[in-house]
């Protein structure tokens, strides 16, 4: 059975799951008076078992085959220098790959599973903070394709999406001394000292993943009120880039010399985001634009300010990569998209009753037509295989 088959299915008990998720709830003041009632954990965890065993388990999808050999091709001191030389960032994740290998177990199996286990922690920890319906937000992280576009298909990066993820408290107490520190060492400092023109620094400074350095100024200017005049102006600024093809040059420039230099021909002959994809991204922002008026007229949490600003900059950014590069550009939403999990079951509640009993239903309805759509034709040729399933899948 392929993952054609099998997604679907999954998504389904996920939706059988959630109906329940009225038993013994716990509630808790998060911020500004703002109370959310809260699913207990064996609920929570028991939600999210369900793509955890797909994405923990799986042998093949998206670029994992890539890290697996990554893995298996990293075994000594030398071989890993040897790799690094042909690295010039992101260093670090291939240096922590090798210590993992050595010390805890030599098995890639092993390795995607422990990165797969600590995405889903931190993604829990953080949705059963913030988000009012736990239940609706996962549903819409499986049925938005999220699980296999960012979990099992560009690991590194989701790695560190995670870890910013689960550090929004930084975000709304302004805790930037502890927010960019770890911004930094997660995206690594190469392109600092490249254009300083110092010596290239030890591993331990070359990060995870590069593009994390956009959060930086993504967390100074979504702090605050919704839609304020400087999130308008970073929208503005982000089309304008795209739209004169600064963003191309900057990847250019941010890739020379480095392991991306040669992808450079096929990725300016990349057609960008599809657009189904981008109409996807829409929908928060849709909603939020249609309750304009009474976001804006009320004191509303910190948390969903935060919400509404990341999803806008989130669409801008799958705009803009319909232009630019969908492999580079439309990576970069991944770490504002997440944000939309929490603002889902917000904005639904803030329409009547009576509307919710529309709106909610053709959310899900929509969300799973989409995922669908992405199963049986985006990803026609992949499978999905899933190690303890060898079997059946």
């Amino acid at each position: 059975m392929t993952k054609a088959i099998a997604l679907p299915i999954w998504v389904l008990l996920i939706q059988l799951l959630f109906i329940h998720r009225e038993l013994e709830p716990e509630s808790r003041l998060v911020c500004d008076n703002y109370y959310i009632f809260r699913a207990k954990k064996i609920y929570s965890y028991l939600l999210f078992a369900l793509p955890f065993v797909f994405v923990a388990f799986r042998i093949s999808f998206g670029d994992t085959w890539s890290y697996i050999n990554t893995f298996e091709l990293i075994d000594t001191k030398e071989s890993l220098d040897s790799f690094l030389d042909t690295r010039e960032k992101c260093e670090l994740f291939y240096a922590l790959e090798y210590y993992f290998k050595k010390y805890i177990s030599q098995e890639p199996s092993t390795f995607i599973f422990t990165i797969a286990f600590l995405q889903s922690v931190l993604l829990i920890y953080t949705l059963r903070r913030y988000s009012e319906d736990i239940g609706m937000s996962i549903y819409i992280f499986v049925s938005s394709a999220m699980v296999l576009s960012w979990m099992c298909n560009g690991i590194r990066q989701y790695i560190v999406v995670a870890i910013l993820f689960a550090l929004t408290e930084c975000i709304l107490k302004n805790k930037w001394y502890i927010y960019i520190p770890i911004t930094l060492i997660l995206s690594g400092i190469t392109p600092i000292f490249t254009h300083l023109g110092l010596e290239h620094p030890h591993w331990f400074f070359c990060g995870i993943h590069q593009s994390a350095i956009i959060v930086v100024p993504i967390f100074f200017i979504v702090r605050g009120k919704a839609l304020s005049k400087k999130v308008w102006i970073l929208l503005g600024v982000l089309l304008f880039l795209a739209a004169v093809g600064l963003l191309d040059s900057f990847l250019d420039t941010s890739t020379q010399d480095t392991m991306y230099a040669d992808e450079m021909e096929y990725i300016h002959s990349d057609e960008g985001t599809n657009p189904i994809r981008v109409i996807v991204s829409a929908v928060p922002v849709l909603l939020v634009l249609i309750r304009r008026r009474d976001i804006f007229d009320s004191d509303i949490p910190s948390i969903i300010n935060i919400s509404i600003n990341m999803s806008f900059v989130s669409f801008t950014l799958y705009v803009a990569s319909m232009f630019t590069s969908g492999i580079f550009v439309g990576r970069l939403p991944a770490y504002c998209e997440l944000y939309n999990l929490i603002l889902f079951p917000w904005i639904i509640k803030s329409f009547h009753p009576k509307d919710q009993r529309i709106i909610k239903p053709s959310l899900y309805i929509f969300y799973f037509i989409f995922l669908l759509y992405q199963i049986f034709v985006a990803w026609e040729d992949e499978v999905l295989q899933v190690k303890i399933f060898d079997s059946i899948f």
